[in-house]
């Protein structure tokens, strides 16, 4: 509907190039044990920028690196944005 339509624009306006940070277990080569997928990006989301984004809801390749990768939230079908995690090394 033309409400919910409007709802996720303003949600995409509050969320626009968001910057996520997650610490993953890597190697010293900068390749993770495991993988950082939309779980992952869901969670930092919330606790980091204060809402809520449904994993269904962000589109991305499995990052198996560390360093910046993007990726994107689809608010709705009319309606998606752009972000980037960060993904860093986990202290030990």
């Amino acid at each position: 509907t033309a409400a919910d339509k409007e709802s996720a624009e303003a949600r995409a306006e509050s969320l626009s190039e968001c910057v996520v940070n997650v610490s993953a277990k890597s190697s010293d080569e900068g390749r993770l044990f495991g993988s950082v997928g939309a779980s992952e990006i869901s969670d930092a989301v919330s606790t980091q920028l204060g809402t809520q984004i449904d994993q269904r809801q962000i589109k991305v390749e499995l990052i198996k690196d560390l360093g910046s990768h993007s990726f994107t939230i689809d608010l709705h079908s009319e309606v998606s944005i752009s972000g980037t995690v960060e993904v860093v090394a986990e202290e030990s």
